[in-house]
């Protein structure tokens, strides 16, 4: 499979090849970690999906089918490999349609949308990262593969409902993708009908798949967390909140990507918003003369509308909900800017540019990227060790406890602490404390799991019994009986509480 620009051929098994094992080496250390992130703890233990109540049923249906049924089981590092494997072709695929050639090129192009700070905590996921990195898939295989006909619209309308179905987030691809491929049509000097009829049909892809999703997504989800993050705005307030959050989400990225390697990115998505509005001026200075005037208009209006589009696309629909999750791994548009940057970017260089110079540009942010992916899998390490330590010891003392009188149930205090590498690699990158969770802390969920993954028995408190719990153990009076450099025991009757770190025991 070949393809040429600039006289260059394009090989697309070694662009593959490439792709696949720049990405690999860059997560290696996130699999050396081999941590149990979040989620991952309970659905080892026990083996439930879950997903369904989140709004995300098809996640359940592939983890049962890609799994061979239930109780999942952990075959980690697998799902992860396979995304890696997913992502590397969709990275030749970006390529192939944009026509950027060459082995590495493609690889590095893409590489901020898979090895971005925010990506990295998807792919941490032993169960969750392969339906993740498909929602990316079949978002950004719209974009790319569904022609403007209808057979094209009604296809790409079911590969977003999966997508949203798969993990919501993912659907932010498809939009700035289909702002990408507004700029590059226009740096191509199609005629404007063409990019004209394309924006339209991507538009009412986006609004079918969303208004399709809408009712799929109330009948599944459940709990109180899932109702509330997907709670939208009123539209009397929809202006307002939709400004809010712009500024919340930009706020957060900015706040995360300290240091050179944070604002080389940041510079990097800058200059590419800026070259994308210079194509869109060079197509009206190219095209205006004879047009009709709604060409012109329709030219003038993509102009004016290119920066935002780019400013929000990176965050979709979230930005009508009223309660939004703020964490990276919800951040997946911004990584599919930074890879559109880099996409722009490439497209703007001179066409007898060395290949060697174009892919030396490309690969500008790729340093700071490979270097925070390492820092980041060499801190889930030591986070990991330090708690596997703590949960371990804790457990023991739990059950020599049990075994010397009833103990009907416990709760916590405080918090593990960070390892002393941790806390130098966070000075530097402080995403990490994002990044890199405690599960040993005072709420309920994480710990237990944690917990039981070394062997508790006992039950962990859960509201509105913990207040009253800490109230009983935790008077004037209360003597640890077991005292640890990390932690202490307090017992009174049939309940404890294990105080954490410089924590004290005294109700919250």
């Amino acid at each position: 499979m070949s393809s040429h620009r600039h006289g260059r051929r394009y090989d697309c098994p070694k662009a593959f090849l490439w792709a696949f094992a720049l990405y690999f080496i860059a997560i290696m250390p996130i699999l050396r970690a081999d941590r149990y992130y979040v989620d991952d703890m309970g659905r080892a233990l026990t083996g439930y999906l879950g997903w369904s109540g989140d709004g995300r049923p098809l996640a359940n249906v592939f983890m049962e089918v890609f799994n061979l049924g239930t109780p999942l089981t952990d075959i980690s590092p697998l799902p992860q490999i396979v995304s890696i494997a997913i992502l590397a072709a969709l990275a030749v695929s970006v390529a192939r349609y944009f026509r950027i050639n060459g082995t590495i090129l493609p690889a590095l192009v893409f590489a901020p949308m898979v090895i971005g700070p925010f990506f990295l905590e998807n792919l941490s996921y032993k169960f969750d990262a392969l339906t993740m990195t498909l929602a990316v898939f079949l978002a950004l295989v719209t974009v790319l593969k569904t022609r403007a006909d209808l057979t094209g619209a009604l296809l790409g309308i079911l590969g977003l409902v999966a997508s949203l179905s798969l993990y919501q987030p993912a659907f932010n691809v498809f939009l700035v993708f289909t702002t990408i491929q507004l700029v590059y049509l226009q740096r191509q000097d199609a005629p404007v009908p063409v990019w004209a009829g394309l924006l339209v049909m991507r538009v009412a892809q986006a609004l079918a798949a969303l208004i399709l999703y809408k009712p799929l997504a109330a009948s599944s989800i459940k709990g109180a967390y899932s109702a509330r993050h997907s709670q939208l705005a009123p539209f009397s307030d929809l202006p307002a909140v939709v400004g809010r959050n712009v500024l919340l989400f930009w706020d957060y990225v900015t706040a995360a990507l300290t240091s050179i390697w944070g604002r080389t990115l940041l510079i990097w998505i800058a200059a590419a918003i800026i070259i994308a509005l210079g194509f869109s001026i060079r197509y009206i200075m190219r095209h205006w003369a004879g047009r009709p005037a709604w060409q012109r208009l329709l030219m003038v209006v993509a102009a004016l509308g290119i920066v935002p589009a780019l400013v929000m696309t990176c965050w979709g629909p979230m930005l009508a909900l009223l309660h939004p999750v703020l964490l990276p791994r919800t951040m997946i548009g911004f990584g599919a800017l930074a890879a559109g940057a880099s996409l722009l970017i490439v497209l703007a260089l001179p066409a007898h540019l060395p290949p060697r110079w174009q892919a030396g540009i490309a690969a500008v942010p790729l340093l700071g990227l490979v270097l925070f992916s390492h820092v980041y899998g060499n801190t889930l390490k030591l986070q990991k060790d330090l708690e596997d330590s703590l949960a371990r010891q804790i457990s023991d003392d739990l059950a020599v406890i049990a075994a010397e009188r009833e103990l009907r149930q416990f709760t916590m205090i405080g918090h593990a602490a960070r390892p002393a590498v941790a806390r130098n690699n966070m000075k530097k990158y402080p995403l990490l404390g994002v990044l890199v969770p405690v599960h040993l802390k005072d709420e309920w969920g994480w710990p237990v799991d944690q917990l039981q993954h070394f062997g508790l028995t006992v039950t962990m408190a859960k509201e509105p019994e913990r207040p009253e719990l800490i109230k009983h153990v935790c008077h004037d009076d209360a003597q640890p009986i077991v005292r640890r450099g990390s932690y202490r025991v307090y017992v009174a009757d049939d309940l404890a509480v294990v105080v954490l770190g410089e924590a004290k025991c005294e109700a919250p």
